[in-house]
């Protein structure tokens, strides 16, 4: 019997001095493990490998396949990034000396209990999530947490407009009339006709990420292991807590009125979420966080996005 042809090891006619970046796979899905989940996940995961070697015409996409479905589904996400780390390791000797750096990004949808804001009532919400192992074994490898948040943005700008017409309103109506009808029962019959404008607001997003290398990473997740279920959750936290508007899933009226009265405490420009994601992050004892906001507006017809990063 002949031996199969191997094209992938011949030389290619074509550029073959060429280095290239990135070689791989993406929306690759297996099953995952997360700290305190009883139940596995669904993930996209998206492995790659730079190409070094010019005697080589590709990598082999076989050996990471083969490598991720054997190995991943063992790991538990959120519990020891030495496995993580491992991996990464396990990846790059695949491909027998063709390449000397390496990436794995690990998506998927995690799910997290929560309380309504007044009423109490249990409830979950659902993040999506990623998790990036990449570097060169020789310099540095690092780990990477990333967490989407979606907030509720109301324009600052906006809502000073919409007091100053409230203002206005008001005086047209007292100003002109008399002590007598300047009374408590008059100026609540006012207010109860509602708003003369009200600010707008949208539903925005935030996507932040932190980065710690091998020698950080156990202070991180030990230090940032919220209820025994990991970083994320940790992550999503402080995030939330810093832009204090995020979205509910179950409400309420008294919880619709608990949201009114946060998001009129804390309206956003864009570069003010940024901002207190920035200043919230760089107190973590990590290497570097980065990430950027999304708000959606309902007044224009275009997004607005702002980015930030910093190195620790």
């Amino acid at each position: 019997m002949s031996l199969l042809p191997d094209i992938q090891s011949s030389l290619s006619q074509i550029n073959r001095l060429n280095q290239l970046d990135w070689v791989g796979l993406s929306a690759v899905e297996l099953p995952i493990r997360v700290k305190g989940c009883d139940l596995a996940f669904m993930a996209q995961v998206r492995v790659g490998v730079n190409l070094t070697s010019s005697e080589a015409r590709g990598i082999h996409m076989s050996r990471l396949y083969n490598i991720l479905e054997k190995s991943l589904p063992n790991i538990i996400i959120g519990q020891s990034s030495n496995e993580l780390f491992d991996l990464h390791e396990k990846v790059l000797k695949t491909q027998g000396g063709l390449s000397d750096w390496a990436q794995i990004q690990i998506d998927w949808q995690m799910p997290v209990g929560t309380v309504t804001l007044k009423s109490e009532q249990a409830t979950q919400k659902i993040y999506p999530v990623t998790l990036i192992i990449s570097g060169k074994p020789q310099s540095e490898v690092t780990l990477e947490w990333g967490v989407q948040i979606i907030y509720s943005s109301t324009c600052p700008q906006s809502y000073a407009l919409s007091t100053q017409a409230q203002v206005e309103e008001f005086e047209q109506k007292f100003k002109a009339g008399t002590p007598s009808d300047f009374n408590f029962d008059a100026v609540k019959a006012w207010l109860e006709q509602g708003l003369v404008a009200t600010p707008h607001a949208q539903r925005s997003q935030a996507h932040v990420f932190v980065q710690v290398n091998q020698t950080q990473k156990n202070n991180w997740e030990s230090e940032n292991s919220y209820q025994d279920i990991g970083p994320f959750v940790s992550l999503i936290k402080l995030s939330e807590a810093q832009l204090a508007t995020a979205s509910q899933t179950l409400v309420k009226r008294s919880d619709e009125k608990e949201f009114a009265l946060i998001n009129a405490q804390n309206t956003l420009f864009c570069e003010d979420a940024a901002r207190r994601l920035a200043q919230g992050l760089s107190q973590l004892k990590i290497k570097r966080y980065y990430g950027h906001v999304i708000h959606f507006e309902s007044l224009h017809p275009f997004d607005v996005r702002a980015y930030f990063s910093g190195n620790l």
